[in-house]
């Protein structure tokens, strides 16, 4: 079955060749209406499919709850373990009959009962312990059908609950630094490339940034950081990330296409953080040991990656100089004094939305341009709603905003417009 981002990139594909006068506009055509069919064709009674799994899944709690009190024990256990097995005994008459259209439906609605059946058995023997290890176990099962049926609907279920699991343990339960999450979430990501599904990593790198995220904020709260340097760290972290998209993408390497996706990711991760970060004006909250360490050796892996990036012709010297520049400002932007914070961060995160453009015309992402644009527009609101909120009452204000908003978006498009044609020879970014 072609896969829908298959379908995107050859559609993308298409029009490049079409336009460089590879393919006839009637062959393109052709083309593109016979991907049209073949998407409604293969996907849509998956689809249906899985629906109708969640629904029967859901129709099986509900059943199960109004008649619960009349059921003995045994009862229980029957219809609760019947019900899982009659799932996967259904999936495997489907495999065997080449019904592939139902054949995640039904592993999907197997795993779903997987784990109602170890909430509803803990109910049944009053077994009351604590409740993120059911969703452990939920994971595990579900990995467990992914892996030995290669079920893209069960790994997807997996991801799901185990970022479910970890944010139960750290937000409920107040764990700082839940370790188990990442051998868990390992063994998912080893799944996906053995299954060698693309899409799946938007998955494992979603799941992967909320534990992170969330391990950030609960170390925030342990060391007393502040907000400004909890969304600096957070941005430092991101750059390894981009440096790894960058060095595969030159290499072509085991990522399977995932390059540019992970690059858009961590940039997005990055100028969001980073431009949150100024609105922490303390200023001059210098780093303790802790942070100071860990922000060191993150901008050490970040400049490794830049170096390895430059040695593999994915960067270029002013690139690579911008990016470890703007580490080193995650760094320094803590040593600035209060009153200063605004107008040195502004200049920097601008000059850096600047390069970013010129990075995605030259490299040819296109993706990272619109991003590009939007943080330097952002930036520039941001600057004129600092300087202008003391007439924030005045009708003055909203229209000397009404104009700069007018004007800026005809820039930003004009610019945008320039940009946006890559230079002949690149390779667009997925």
């Amino acid at each position: 079955m072609l896969t829908w981002s298959y379908h995107k990139r050859l559609s993308r594909d298409i029009e490049r060749w079409t336009g460089k006068g590879w393919l006839l506009p009637e062959g393109r055509a052709a083309i593109l209406d016979e991907l049209r069919q073949q998407r409604r064709g293969s996907r849509l009674p998956a689809i249906i499919g899985i629906l109708g799994a969640v629904l029967l899944a859901t129709g099986a709690m509900t059943f199960m709850s109004a008649n619960w009190q009349e059921m003995s024990k045994l009862t229980r256990l029957i219809i609760l373990f019947s019900a899982m097995w009659a799932a996967f005994g259904a999936a495997v008459w489907l495999q065997r009959t080449a019904h592939d259209y139902l054949l995640e439906a039904m592993l999907l609605l197997g795993a779903g009962m997987f784990g109602v059946n170890i909430m509803l058995i803990a109910q049944i023997y009053h077994i009351d312990g604590h409740y993120p290890d059911a969703l452990f176990l939920w994971t595990v099962g579900a990995l467990v059908v992914a892996l030995a049926l290669e079920s893209r609907a069960a790994l997807a279920l997996a991801f799901v609950l185990m970022t479910i699991w970890t944010g139960a343990e750290m937000m409920s339960f107040d764990v700082r630094l839940h370790w188990p999450f990442v051998p868990v979430w390992v063994v998912g990501a080893a799944v996906i490339f053995r299954m060698k599904w693309r899409a799946g990593l938007h998955l494992a790198t979603l799941s992967l940034g909320f534990w992170g995220a969330v391990t950030m904020l609960q170390l925030a709260n342990r060391f007393n950081w502040t907000d400004g340097q909890t969304l600096a760290l957070m941005a430092l972290l991101t750059l390894p990330f981009f440096m790894l998209g960058l060095i595969r993408d030159a290499g072509k390497g085991w990522l399977m296409g995932f390059e540019p996706a992970l690059m858009r990711y961590a940039m997005l991760g990055l100028l969001t953080a980073s431009f949150l970060m100024q609105t922490d004006l303390r200023g001059s909250v210098r780093l303790d040991a802790v942070l100071f360490s860990l922000m060191l050796a993150v901008a050490a892996l970040s400049a490794y990656g830049a170096l390895s990036a430059y040695r593999s012709g994915a960067l270029k010297e002013m690139d690579m100089a911008v990016l470890l520049g703007f580490a080193a400002w995650l760094i320094l932007f803590h040593y600035v004094p209060r009153g200063l914070v605004l107008w040195v961060h502004a200049p920097i995160y601008m000059g850096f939305a600047i390069w970013l453009m010129a990075f995605a015309q030259y490299w040819a992402f296109s993706v990272l341009l619109p991003m590009a644009l939007t943080a330097f527009g952002a930036e520039v609101l941001y600057i004129y709603a600092e300087t202008m909120g003391s007439l924030l009452d005045t009708s003055l204000f909203f229209l000397v905003g009404g104009v700069l908003l007018i004007v800026l978006a005809f820039g930003l498009e004009k610019l945008r417009r320039a940009l946006s044609a890559p230079r002949s020879g690149g390779e667009g970014a997925s």
